[in-house]
Parts: structure tokens; sequence; C-alpha cells
């Protein structure tokens, strides 16, 4: 979890025919004083991993997984 900051709420991770993994992260959104979700910092950053760094990885390819990393910070402190 501290690979990512603090500002970022979803994770999307997902497989590419190549043997390539990618973790494109987007930031939160900030609602204003007229309930318009806005980003406050908008922000998307992908990173691209080849699937051999992994130990063990059986994803099927074009798969995405999307993680809510407030979510996941809060089971990870066991706030949740």
């Amino acid at each position: 979890m501290e690979h990512f900051g603090p500002g970022i709420e979803l994770l999307d991770v997902n497989t590419e025919d190549d043997g390539v993994v990618n973790f494109t992260c987007f930031t939160e959104k900030q609602v204003n004083l007229n309930n318009e979700a806005v980003l406050k910092k908008p922000l998307h950053t992908s990173i691209a991993v080849d699937a051999e760094e992994f130990d063990d990885l059986s994803v099927p390819e074009k798969l995405h997984i999307i993680c809510c990393l407030l979510e996941a910070r809060a089971a990870d402190e066991g706030i949740l």
C-alpha cells in the first residue's frame, strides 16, 4: 500500500497478450460546494511490468481487476 499515494482512489490491474501487467491508478475526486464531482489533482499513472517479474501469476489475458485503494487501506489498517 505504501507504493500508492494517499490521493489514489482506484487501481486497475490488467494483463495484455504480450506478457505485460499494467498498473493504472487514478486520483480521488473532490466535491465542490455545488455538489459537483471535480478532480482536485487530476492524475492518471500507468506502469507496465513484465509478467516474468512475478513468482507466480495466473490471470486470464485482458482481464481487468479494479481495486478501491481507500477500502483496501482501511482493511490493511484493521479499520474495516
